[in-house]
């Protein structure tokens, strides 16, 4: 975890100029209906190897995942958050939202928004790293997915 220590209040910082950079503006958090029609339009054949490889490729996408925050931290009102898609860490995804949220390190989280290409920076260790990045519309509990998933009620 200490991996990463030192470096969010940095990607903080470059995060809302990368993404507008992107002509992806950062989302207020979703509304029931709209978030359905957001879970309705992924493409279920993106899969985070695909990401990985060219997440550029995927800009302006819709995609949803599952995953274990590595990492979070909010300022003004909004979220900047790395996200293990795996128990080892080797899949991460960088998550920015334009809202708070209850999570902490170490919660399951289902996120949904818009890919916006990769995220980069320096680990404390000088390594530079690239992770695919995600603007989330809304980060909710797994249960809560399930009931999104199917077109239940959800609790946000």
């Amino acid at each position: 975890m200490e991996f990463f220590r030192g470096q969010i209040a940095e990607l903080w910082a470059k995060s809302k100029n990368e993404v507008a950079s992107k002509n992806q503006p950062l989302s207020p958090p979703a509304n029931e209906e709209s978030l359905q029609e957001l879970v309705n339009s992924i493409d279920k054949d993106i899969t985070y190897e695909h990401l990985k490889k060219n997440a550029d490729k995927y800009s302006g996408q819709a995609w949803a995942f599952t995953g274990k925050i590595f990492q979070i931290q909010e300022n003004g009102g909004q979220t900047v958050a790395i996200v293990s898609l795996d128990v080892w860490g080797d899949k991460l995804m960088y998550v920015t939202a334009d809202f708070t949220t209850d999570f902490v390190d170490k919660d399951q989280v289902y996120v949904v928004g818009t890919l916006v290409g990769n995220h980069s920076y320096k680990s404390v260790a000088d390594w530079d790293v690239t992770i695919p990045a995600i603007n989330a519309r809304a980060i909710l509990k797994p249960k809560d997915a399930a009931k999104l998933k199917t077109g239940k009620h959800v609790k946000k």
